[in-house]
């Protein structure tokens, strides 16, 4: 009877972490590619750059709703904050909202310009 119990809260586990490896690995995959946006966001405006997360949200079926997306740039400085709510089912006809906050600070890289190397 205690090995029948432990395989079935062992099969509960399992189960709920194949429900949330995915979610979790997009979110991971899309808040990389955030940071990436922003340290490459050269000269972008702040709205090019909302687009291009939203733009990655979907390639990373990410239920981004883009009045979630803000975005602020300072000269050289890009931040990014993002929020979703998604659906996890951990049990069987148990399902939880879970939401996932990205949330990026990063230096923009942008080329060179020779006014900025000859005085």
């Amino acid at each position: 009877m205690r090995l029948l119990f432990k395989l079935l809260v062992a099969g509960l586990i399992a189960r709920a972490v194949w429900q949330v490896g995915p979610v979790y690995w997009d979110y991971q995959q899309f808040k990389d590619a955030a940071q990436s946006t922003a340290q490459f966001a050269g000269d972008r405006s702040a709205g090019e750059i909302a687009g291009r997360v939203i733009e990655i949200a979907r390639e990373y079926n990410v239920p981004l709703d883009p009045a979630d997306v803000r975005v602020r740039k300072e000269r050289d400085h890009v931040y990014i904050d993002a929020s979703y709510t998604a659906q996890l089912e951990l049990l069987p006809r148990m399902v939880r909202p879970w939401r996932f906050v990205v949330s990026v600070d990063a230096w923009t890289t942008r080329s060179t310009r020779t006014s900025d190397v000859v005085p």
